[in-house]
């Protein structure tokens, strides 16, 4: 029985796996489109410089993350922890505040390089 049930849940099944690919899409997505809907705002007032930066640091973030979700793909994870949808669930949310730690550090400085770019067709 309780192969069965680690069948079901664990990586192996086709159907997690797609679910949980669409799920990571349907985010990417959303994260997309709340980017877009930022930026257009931000570049709509000049005044609100704010705005632009942190739309640019949005966008330094998801970066990021489809940087670590490449890098995550690539390591082959043990079993000792075994497998499941609340720990992939805490990993994909781990990894999200990582990269925006990282994207807010500018250690990248994709961000402030936006920024720059934006800000000066802002003022052309």
């Amino acid at each position: 029985m309780t192969g069965l049930i680690n069948s079901l849940t664990g990586r192996n099944n086709p159907i997690i796996e797609a679910a949980g690919q669409s799920a990571s899409l349907v985010r990417l997505k959303s994260q997309k489109s709340r980017f877009d809907q930022i930026l257009a705002e931000a570049a709509g007032s000049h005044s609100d410089e704010k705005k632009l930066l942190d739309a640019c640091y949005g966008m330094e973030t998801l970066f990021i993350e489809n940087l670590f979700d490449a890098m995550r793909k690539t390591v082959n994870e043990s079993d000792f922890f075994g497998q499941s949808l609340a720990k992939d669930i805490f990993s994909d949310m781990l990894y999200s505040e990582y990269a925006k730690l990282s994207a807010r550090s500018d250690q990248f400085g994709l961000a402030k390089q936006i920024y720059e770019q934006l800000s000066a067709q802002n003022t052309s």
